[in-house]
């Protein structure tokens, strides 16, 4: 058996040989549809196969509290609902909590910002991680006045310590504290993504005053071994029913959410991205298979007399199939191999690309062993798909009528008919794939295009944290941000500097933050009746900066001063709103002089008397993000130096490249602070890029692929047009003898051709109907049915198809019908 099989792909090797141009043709055309495959197949199993890498992976929950009235996650669970659990509930092993951040981290005079986290003192034993050296957080550790010692991953133990062996029981200064360094984890140990250093979070429930946006920390817990995860969410949406009537100013109309702890780094909107360009991979090695499949049908009429001569040998049927399948299998094979190494560059390309994601280090994307199976089993599928229907033509030869001679069988024309549907198929998969890529090409067109209502040019940011070690209290933080503006504003080329604390055109947690706020003299008795607004708190000369405009009233200035009392009822606390906020709070009023507050939420009405003053109104900047057309875009602006914060970013205007000021800004707050870093030093047109960076990967990968889609089909249609010419010779040339002029067989081949383009075009285009549902998650400000797009690419795809049927057509227009006569 071994050795028939053996002798088999001899024989197949040495026929693909005979031919090196089918051959080469028809592996290049698989290794495209393989490599992209296991391209895409790569980051399906980084992003979604590999789960977590912690023991117990499975019964690893996360924890939520999730307002019931406008149905949106709140954060964690507060430090008083989850004490209120822990002493109650029994469905859980253990629970622990985590914060992350940004980490001040200075040494001998050499600061550097970090990623980091605040965490309880048994997450790491929750999440079953054992310590690389040293040891790990203790029982007690997390209570209240508790030393604090840090944690380090084991990437900046190498990378800043140099892997010092006595690194235990050194100091580095956190965020302004001198803390002991107790241990090391583990190589690519991480939570929840990349942070580098951990301190231990204390928890004070005595000592917290309940509130309802406040205190409420990443939550996870564990399942205790049988209990399912529905069970555990009814008992914990029981106990938050009761703490809803016991405490409604906090917890009224809060629930709670318990979700697999895999569900924190997959969200709706990258499932529906991934799996939308893999099942178009998918489309596009089908569409290389039913390429290669018309190669083998028209080379199968060249071996018609091969297989009548292989039959009335003794072959049967099932060994001629055989034959076929393995030479099919063998071109699937070759072409899987440059597959691969076309994957393994797509896949550096794509690694370089995502690093900025800042995904946790079990999701990176690379090749690895257990994409293997995968290969092998798209390459022998491939193979088959490939080779199926040419074997199954091949072995119903009619061996009289093939040693006869006569080359008019039922066969040939069979032939022709499968051929003619394999191209229906690649235009119909084709037209699928280029509507995806088109709707994804608009997406990122329209916000490229929104009007973000400021100039993002020449605008360098940086990022500064200020901690209480060095700057205790706000004073000391405005002097700080003074001296930092004021230096920086003398330098040659500078406009002008602002300070803000949110970057505008941002959305998510960088943007301004949401707030209720209401009207002087309103009341409200739900939260549904709250309008929702941006907030942003910002500097002098903001909109000088970012080149905006105050329409009306005044800007803020060095007079907006922090009160010695800022929550006393008499302070005046003085705010900007944009036009949007000014015509939904008071439509066709002067909204100057006029006051509202932020309420906090809860039901029980509104008679506070902390208000904020409107000085003055501007234009609309963009507030939501650039990729964010359902959030609110009104909002309001607060004077930094009434609310000075321990973070915000500085922005340069420069008359030059921004960053060629970033060395110039570095040294300043240097020699300001040396212990100070300062991160994300960019442009602010790199800072709005990264908003829409997911979906930029996303267009360019739909673009290979509808490119590699168009190519492919087009070769499969001039090869079936090639194919039908050459069979039609003698018809053609009877024609042309008998009076038929060469324009008129021209339009009868376009015409026999187009049939097939618009056939495949229907198909398609109620394929795509429902096809880009998967896409509406990704979209902005376009509609998954788009005319334009659905438009665009029936023009494209019907250009395309006509050139590639014109040339065979041209060819057979110029037939010489007594050469033709004389073909057989």
């Amino acid at each position: 058996m071994l050795d028939t099989t053996l002798k088999e792909v001899r024989f197949a090797s040495r026929m693909l040989a005979k031919r090196p141009g089918f051959s080469i043709l028809a592996i290049l055309t698989l290794a495209i549809g393989i490599g992209l495959t296991t391209q895409m197949y790569t980051v399906v199993d980084a992003l979604f196969f590999r789960g977590l890498p912690y023991e117990n992976e499975d019964r690893l929950v996360n924890l939520s509290s999730w307002n019931r009235a406008q149905n949106f996650q709140m954060g964690g669970i507060s430090v008083h609902d989850l004490d209120y659990f822990r002493e109650r509930q029994t469905s859980f092993e253990a629970f622990t909590t985590y914060g992350t951040g940004t980490i001040n981290l200075s040494q001998e005079g050499n600061p550097e910002r970090v990623d980091g986290a605040f965490v309880e003192d048994n997450l790491f034993a929750l999440l079953g991680i054992e310590p690389y050296m040293g040891r790990l957080f203790q029982p007690g550790e997390s209570d209240p006045g508790a030393q604090r010692v840090a944690v380090i991953a084991h990437s900046i133990w190498q990378r800043r310590f140099a892997s010092d062996p006595d690194i235990l029981n050194q100091t580095i200064r956190v965020n302004g504290e001198v803390v002991p360094i107790v241990g090391v984890l583990p190589p690519n140990t991480h939570w929840p993504n990349r942070e580098e250093i951990y301190t231990n979070r204390t928890v004070d429930v005595a000592g917290t005053q309940r509130e309802r946006w406040g205190n409420r920390p990443g939550t996870i817990g564990l399942l205790r071994a049988g209990v399912t995860l529905d069970e555990a969410t009814t008992q914990l949406i029981g106990f938050a029913g009761i703490l809803e009537e016991e405490f409604p100013d906090s917890n009224e109309g809060v629930t709670v959410q318990v979700e697999p702890l895999i569900n924190n780094f997959q969200d709706d909107g990258s499932r529906s991205a991934v799996s939308s360009m893999f099942f178009s991979t998918i489309f596009v090695l089908i569409i290389a298979c039913a390429n290669v499949a018309n190669l083998l049908l028209a080379r199968s009429t060249l071996r018609q007399k091969e297989m009548a001569i292989r039959s009335a040998l003794g072959a049967n049927r099932w060994a001629i199939m055989r034959q076929i399948l393995l030479e099919s299998t063998l071109l699937s094979s070759i072409g899987a191999v440059f597959g691969i190494i076309y994957a393994l560059v797509g896949l550096k390309l794509l690694e370089n690309a995502v690093a900025m994601m800042n995904l946790p280090p079990w999701m990176e994307i690379s090749f690895n062993s257990k994409v293997l199976p995968f290969i092998i089993l798209i390459t022998l599928v491939s193979g088959v798909l490939a080779g199926l229907l040419p074997a199954l033509y091949s072995s119903k030869t009619d061996v009289n009528e093939i040693l006869k001679d006569d080359t008019r069988t039922g066969t040939g024309r069979l032939t022709g008919l499968a051929s003619k549907f394999l191209v229906v198929f690649q235009i119909a998969l084709t037209c699928i794939v280029l509507i995806c890529t088109g709707l994804t090409i608009r997406t990122i067109m329209n916000i490229q295009n929104v009007d973000l209502g400021f100039n993002p040019d020449n605008i360098l940011t940086a990022r500064i944290g200020l901690f209480e070690g060095d700057y205790p209290d706000q004073e000391a933080q405005m002097i700080f941000m003074d001296r930092l503006t004021e230096t920086m504003r003398n330098q040659p080329g500078v406009e002008s500097v602002t300070t803000f604390t949110r970057y505008p055109g941002r959305g998510g947690w960088f943007g301004p933050e949401f707030r209720y706020v209401l009207q002087e003299g309103a009341k409200f008795t739900s939260e549904q009746d709250l309008p929702v607004v941006r907030m942003n708190v910002i500097g002098e000369n903001f909109f000088n900066v970012f080149q905006s405009q105050v329409l009306t009233g005044r800007d803020f200035n060095e007079g907006d001063v922090l009160p010695e009392n800022y929550f006393a009822p008499e302070t005046f606390r003085p705010a900007l709103i944009n036009t949007g906020m000014a015509e939904q709070l008071w439509p066709g009023e002067d909204p100057i002089g006029k006051r509202f507050s932020m309420p906090d939420g809860t039901s029980q009405g509104q008679s506070a008397s902390f208000f904020f003053t409107i000085v003055g109104t501007v234009s609309d900047m963009n507030m939501n993000g650039i990729n964010d057309n359902q959030s609110p875009g009104n909002g309001f602006y607060l004077p930094i130096r009434q609310q000075p914060p321990r973070f915000f970013t500085i922005a340069v205007r420069t008359r030059q490249d921004p960053m060629q000021m970033a060395p110039t800004l570095r040294q300043e707050i240097s020699r300001l602070d040396p212990n100070l870093p300062i991160y994300w030093v960019e442009s602010m047109n790199d800072r709005l890029e990264e908003v829409i960076f997911g979906q930029l990967i996303t267009r360019n990968l739909f673009t290979l692929f509808g490119i590699c889609a168009l190519i492919l089909a087009c070769i499969g249609l001039y090869g079936v047009m090639s194919y039908s010419v050459n069979q039609r010779t003698q018809e053609i040339g009877i024609r042309m003898a008998i009076g038929a002029n060469g324009n008129r067989v021209l339009r009868m081949v376009i015409w026999q051709g187009s049939r097939q383009v618009i056939l495949g075009l229907i198909l398609g285009l109620i394929g795509a109907f429902f096809a880009t549902n998967f896409l509406a998650t990704l979209l902005y400000d376009v509609n998954p049915r788009d005319p334009i797009t659905f438009g665009a690419v029936v023009l494209i795809l019907v250009a395309v198809a006509l050139l590639s049927i014109f040339v065979p057509a041209r060819r057979a227009s110029r037939v010489d019908p007594a050469k033709a006569l004389h073909t057989q």
